[in-house]
């Protein structure tokens, strides 16, 4: 799914851009973003919508396997090493493809990458690991307790914004387990705690405010 904003011109200088994990959503995400681009909160900008598990699939799909999981969880299933596919999928084929067919820029500081639950993991670890590409990240509610240490070593880091719900205990260990581990490496992480469940409440509350700082309008 793609959003171009209003007066797109592909000849115009690149335009920032957000990755978002379940691009299923992006109508909706959409709506709110061009409201805040057209009030001048907001730069112009592109959104790229991942398609997840099934969604995303052309080949034939083997119905026992939880292929959204295989996507954005790193070791999720081991059969095939699924997660470093879809990885190199959307860094070396869509991205390119997205610079070339929507004007997006090549500077990571322009392009920023979100997702929430198993969507917030791979937003984590899109910008993690490939800073190059991703120079900013707002995983919401990460899923997948249980990191012991940041195990990459890059001369980028890229910045990141967790947004989680204080009712979600998963998820919320989650969350500050990552911006720990971030912030001891010395990454700029922050981290926001909500009155909030497992929903897209947190997304709804923060995300023109967070947009605001990376891409902020005229």
């Amino acid at each position: 799914e793609i959003y171009t904003p209003p007066g797109f011109d592909p000849a115009a200088a690149p335009y920032p851009a957000i990755f978002m994990a379940d691009g299923s959503q992006t109508p909706y995400f959409a709506y709110l973003i061009e409201t805040a681009i057209q009030t001048g909160e907001l730069e112009p900008l592109v959104i790229i919508g991942l398609m997840s598990g099934e969604r995303g699939i052309v080949e034939e799909i083997d119905p026992t396997v939880d292929w959204r999981s295989a996507d954005y969880l790193p070791g999720s299933y081991e059969a095939e090493p699924r997660f470093e596919q879809h990885m190199r999928f959307v860094t070396d084929e869509v991205a390119p493809w997205a610079v070339e067919q929507y004007a997006i820029s090549e500077d990571p500081a322009r392009r920023l990458v979100m997702g929430h639950s198993n969507g917030g993991v791979f937003a984590f670890n899109a910008s993690y690991r490939r800073p190059d590409q991703f120079g900013w990240a707002f995983p919401f509610s990460p899923g997948w307790v249980g990191m012991d240490t940041l195990d990459f070593e890059t001369e980028e880091q890229a910045r990141f914004r967790f947004g989680v719900g204080r009712y979600e205990p998963y998820f919320y260990d989650s969350a500050q387990n990552r911006h720990a581990l971030l912030v001891e490496r010395g990454y700029e992480s922050e981290l926001a705690v909500f009155s909030a469940g497992h929903t897209d409440d947190i997304r709804n509350a923060v995300l023109i405010d967070w947009l605001g700082e990376v891409f902020p309008g005229p």
